[in-house]
């Protein structure tokens, strides 16, 4: 995001709303995909979670500083529900604190996360907990200046073109395993 303040990017994704990132960027008309927060734990945990957020007010909890995990998880951490915070600076290393149980559960985007796990190798070690499936809809943002207006009016009348046409739906389709990514330079 400072990128994309500082003029060094034009356009983030993916990113999920917030009315103080509104502040200062531009959102796509549509969604970009649907992504869904998960919690991972170890697999051989004794740690058996039910689905309340509530539950998580007993249990260290890794996640990446200055992320966004949704509404409910970010209302849960604001109200300190959610207290007992290790934050790192991305999220391959919250997964290698819960390998050192120095956290009980990681929060993470659910496909960035599975991708940590894969480049780890660490995938039938660490799982997401089934009952933490928190769908949030993700967004392309764009720099809050008149090359992010012109790239944003671009953006939106391909991405409904590509959903309009069933480019949108194949590219999903065949990509169910890519890799979360945050931010890019795009050109006119």
């Amino acid at each position: 995001m400072r990128e994309l303040q500082s003029g060094h990017a034009d356009g983030i994704f993916t990113i999920y709303f917030s009315k103080t990132r509104e502040r200062i960027m531009l959102y796509s008309e549509e969604v970009l995909i649907m992504q869904s927060v998960s919690i991972f734990t170890k697999k051989d945990t004794d740690i058996k979670l039910n689905g309340n957020i509530r539950e998580l007010s007993e249990m260290r909890v890794g996640l990446v500083r200055n992320v966004s995990y949704g509404r409910q998880i970010d209302a849960a951490i604001k109200s300190g529900v959610i207290d007992q915070i290790v934050e790192t600076n991305s999220g391959t290393q919250s997964f290698k604190l819960l390998l050192a149980d120095r956290v009980d559960v990681v929060i993470s985007n659910k496909l960035g996360g599975m991708d940590i796990l894969r480049r780890l190798g660490i995938q039938s070690t660490v799982v997401p907990t089934p009952l933490y499936e928190l769908p949030i809809p993700s967004y392309f943002a764009f720099a809050k200046n008149t090359k992010g207006k012109k790239l944003k009016i671009k953006f939106d009348k391909a991405l409904q073109a590509m959903k309009a046409d069933g480019t949108y739906d194949a590219i999903i389709n065949q990509s169910q395993g890519c890799r979360a990514v945050t931010c890019y330079q795009v050109g006119d």
